[in-house]
């Protein structure tokens, strides 16, 4: 299991992040060391895990390439 994961909050959930001094995780997400209390949040369906906006540029299709010739 990764020891960092990008979590969103749950539907109608406000999720409060300890290591930054409580605040909100923002609706888009945030990418969270993986304890136990991140552990719990997922399991009680606060937070669902979800693709960080970095990977899914990452994993788009790659900008076509002028041929050589």
């Amino acid at each position: 299991m990764p020891s960092t994961l990008f979590v969103k909050p749950g539907q109608h959930d406000v999720v409060l992040m300890p290591e930054r001094n409580m605040a909100k995780l923002p609706p888009e997400g945030a990418l969270v060391e993986l304890t136990p209390y991140w552990r719990a949040r997922l399991r009680d369906g606060d937070v669902t895990e979800a693709i960080s906006p970095a990977s899914a540029e990452a994993t788009a299709a790659p900008a076509a390439r002028p041929s050589k010739k």
